[in-house]
């Protein structure tokens, strides 16, 4: 399936972006690399 958008939305005034819609808690990713890291080594 393939996208019929680039990134935004079309609204009537006309096309309009979204922004950051993904928020990435950055200490967490790092415990959780932290552990995948120890359980690997």
């Amino acid at each position: 399936m393939e996208p019929t958008m680039e990134a935004g939305v079309e609204t009537a005034s006309g096309p309009k972006s979204l922004g950051a819609v993904i928020q990435i808690d950055e200490s967490k990713m790092r415990a959780h690399l932290d552990e995948v890291v120890r359980a690997t080594v």
